[in-house]
């Protein structure tokens, strides 16, 4: 069920230009924490890595969390409770992981419980760093850091000012354009990308991007100060600029607001707009480079200059057709321009036309890989490759692309690189690779920090969210969805905050807390609704009528989903990697519409090879058994339950196999295989168990119990509720169950105790033969039968 937002959040990936939430949080502090040296490795708490003859070595975040917190506290031994309490923050049922974590500690650092020369166990108390290890100034932390260029190295150590600001960084304000004509219109934008550009490679300065500029200036206005812009995006310089016709010219003038207060005036003046904006640009670097220090990139003709800049404008707008219709009008060499071509895949994936980004991308990255030294821009076309590719449910692919483009990290800048490690990280969570993906996160948290990016920092945030969420640490995903909210509330970047709050009403429904989810998702609803965004749209819906289903009100459930379907445009695209539709099916399934469930299930089944995500491929065959056996098709159940390869994709996550265990064995229990089906639930309780999150133990549960109630194993049957009874009273599913166990055991207080729970919790699901059931207690007390408690063998 947590697949709405991390799709919303991947989509966005194409705009270019407790535990872990205490760790992440304190990115700037002004005592920074030493680094310590032993033999040859290197551990760096405040960037969270570990080296190893200054190569970084992978290790997970809990993994790293105990290795840092032995080594500063070398000087004593380390209780269990205190470590589990550290770095988990409990103390309870936490042995197995510890030790676990202890283990992978050890053979990161090539150590064992044998030999013991890093890590030393202490009998029957816990563990202390034993290994000869040296503190080190954070200065030699920052230079191992960043050993690509000295002004990133700069501005990578620089603390945010008095005032929020961090040093060095740049904001370029849209362009205030003096002229009615619709023709000038793109110089608002156009002009503020072509300054952007030219200022990227400043040393000792970054540049927000266009996309964070433009959420700043439609949060504080676009009539707000200097001092406003500087809160909305951390930039200690700002500009700001103005064109105005002088005759035939066009005259530019940008006024530069530096962070000492004071300001300097650079002006440009040309026949021709693209010309002036274009020298405006070189006028701004020549003013924040002096004597023609840094990069200042390939020069660039000035046609292809022109139609990049109407085309970016056109992007940035959302018009993406608009900037294929340029395109399109333009001469065949234009279009072959790397910087162009880059646009044309921009605009091409936010379109839904992945595929032909793609066609577009590899003739320009081919023709690259025999150019040294590499372009500038080789980087971002990797990237946009690996987007491209995720979009079309290629994830093998797509992190081959990523990885090309890190490769690259002598000619990328950071942004890119930031861009590419967070690429990286989802196509990793879509293989259920979790410990690199988290790794990937960091590293790209790494990079967008020392540039102050705020619009990508909220975006990996919440997928650090999401990795906390896939591994079952729900608590921990909601601070991070919390902050990533609150990241993109604070800098006026609504599609961010609002994908933030969906996964954090998504959240709380993992936790069965169904009617705090709704109320959230109540309030949620008209703010999604005034973006526009078809996709988050849908999600919201998607999600809005999980909720209604959780809490009884079907009514309004079927009519949100008729809603839906009459305000999505035909042409809506759908997801590769994280696909709606089978939530939708699920819906459809509990409101009892089994054929519109087959459907949808089955588009997604059918549209989905070996290749594609192994979580969806499963889900989408689970949902779909699930669906014949609603709609009574025996013989299409039969066909995709003896389709045993289906049913084993490698690398699958833990929820996604719980659920294909439970189509089984409903689909085995019908069939007469009540062995099979036994196999089955048991298998999907032990991973549901490992798991141990409230919304998938409940899954299992509830069907497994009635299972062995139906074949009078009733004290297993108690067995199997007793895990998910302390969630009676939020989940009506649980509830009937708890009562019908109590029932069976003729426990008649009971079970009136949790039907009357259920009946409360039911909603339109509170049926007449469930009125019967229940007055039925009254009549067994009266005539009890002889229920002595029976077993399913195995079970």
């Amino acid at each position: 069920m947590f697949r709405w937002c991390q799709a919303v959040h991947r989509a966005d990936r194409c705009h270019r230009g407790g535990g872990l939430l205490a760790s992440y949080a304190g990115a700037y502090t002004d005592d920074p924490m030493p680094s310590y040296r032993c033999n040859e490795f290197e551990l760096i708490p405040d960037t969270r890595r570990l080296l190893k003859a200054g190569a970084d070595v992978a290790i997970s975040t809990r993994v790293f969390e105990v290795v840092a917190y032995l080594v500063q506290n070398r000087h004593r031994a380390v209780g269990r409770d205190e470590l589990l309490s550290a770095v988990w923050g409990r103390i309870d049922g936490g042995d197995a992981t510890l030790a676990q974590a202890v283990l992978k500690a050890r053979r990161a650092l090539g150590d064992d419980g044998n030999a013991q020369n890093y890590i030393r166990t202490v009998a029957r108390f816990g563990y202390q760093w034993v290994a000869p290890t040296t503190e080190c100034a954070v200065a030699f932390s920052f230079a191992l850091m960043q050993p690509r260029k000295s002004a990133e190295s700069a501005l990578a150590s620089a603390r945010p000012s008095a005032n929020g600001s961090v040093p060095g960084l740049i904001m370029v304000a849209p362009t205030r354009v003096h002229s009615m004509a619709a023709d000038d219109g793109w110089m608002r934008l156009g002009v503020m990308s072509l300054s952007t550009q030219a200022l990227a490679g400043v040393p000792g300065h970054a540049v927000v991007s266009d996309e964070t500029t433009l959420a700043a200036v439609a949060h504080v206005g676009a009539d707000a100060g200097v001092e406003k812009l500087r809160a909305a995006t951390g930039a200690a310089v700002v500009i700001v600029s103005e064109a105005n016709r002088v005759g035939e010219d066009w005259r530019l003038d940008a006024t530069v607001f530096n962070a000492d207060g004071s300001a300097q005036i650079v002006s440009a003046r040309a026949g021709d707009p693209v010309a002036a904006a274009s020298s405006l640009a070189r006028n701004l670097r020549e003013l924040l480079a002096p004597e023609g220090t840094g990069d200042a990139g390939e020069a660039i003709a000035p046609d292809v200059l022109a139609l990049a800049a109407h085309m970016k404008a056109a992007i940035l707008e959302a018009q993406n057709g608009r900037a294929i219709a340029l395109l399109d009008k333009a001469p065949k060499a234009l279009a072959q321009a790397p910087q162009v071509v880059l646009l044309q895949a921009e605009a091409l994936t936010q379109l839904g036309r992945a595929q032909d980004a793609i066609d577009a991308l590899r003739p320009l990255v081919d023709r690259a890989a025999v150019t040294a030294p590499p372009p500038h821009w080789l980087p971002d076309a990797w990237t946009a490759l690996g987007d491209s590719e995720l979009s079309l449910g290629h994830p093998a692919q797509a992190d081959a692309y990523f990885r090309r483009a890190i490769q690259l990290d002598a000619v990328a800048d950071r942004r890119s690189l930031g861009l590419a490690w967070r690429g990286l990280g989802i196509a990793q969570i879509v293989r259920n690779d979790l410990d690199g993906a988290e790794q990937s996160y960091l590293r790209a948290r790494l990079e967008l920090e020392p540039v102050g990016d705020r619009l990508l920092l909220a975006r990996v945030t919440d997928g650090l969210g999401y990795i906390a969420t896939t591994r079952g640490r729900v608590a921990d995903a909601l601070l991070l969805y919390e902050q990533a909210a609150e990241m993109g509330a604070a800098a006026g970047l609504n599609e961010t905050e609002l994908g933030s709050r969906l996964n954090i009403a998504q959240a709380h429904h993992y936790l069965l807390h169904h009617t705090l989810a709704l109320d959230k998702l109540r309030a949620l609803l008209p703010r999604i609704h005034a973006v526009d965004y078809p996709a988050l749209h849908r999600f919201g819906a998607i999600a809005y009528a999980s909720a209604l289903v959780e809490t009884g009100a079907f009514a309004e459930a079927r009519a949100e989903l008729a809603r839906l379907g009459a305000d999505s445009p035909a042409d809506v695209p759908t997801d590769a990697v994280v696909d709606v539709r089978l939530d939708e099916a699920q819906i459809h399934l509990a409101l009892g519409d089994a054929e519109v469930a087959v459907q949808l299930a089955e588009a997604v089944h059918r549209e989905h090879d070996a290749g594609s995500a192994p979580d969806l491929r499963l889900e989408a065959l689970a949902t779909l058994l699930n669906a014949e056996l609603a709609a009574g098709d025996r013989k299409a159940a039969a066909t995709l339950a003896g389709d045993t390869a289906a049913w084993a994709p490698s690398n699958a996550g833990a929820p996604a196999r719980v659920r294909a265990h439970v189509a089984q064995a409903r689909w085995a229990a019908q069939a007469g295989d009540a062995a099979a089906s036994l196999d089955h639930y048991q298998q999907a309780l032990a991973l549901a168990r490992e798991f141990a999150t409230p919304l998938v133990l409940r899954d299992v549960a509830v069907p497994y119990a009635q299972f062995q109630l139906d074949a009078g194993a009733i004290d297993q049957a108690r067995a199997t509720a007793s895990i998910v009874g302390p969630y009676a009273e939020d989940d009506f599913g649980i509830a009937l169950l708890m009562a019908r166990v109590a029932a069976a055991t003729h426990d008649q207080d009971l079970a009136r105790s949790y039907f009357a729970q259920a009946r409360r919790l039911a909603g339109e699901r509170w049926t007449p033969s469930l009125a019967r059931e229940e007055a039925s207690l009254a009549r067994s007390e009266a005539d009890p039968r002889d229920s002595a408690p029976r077993s399913i063998a195995g079970g």
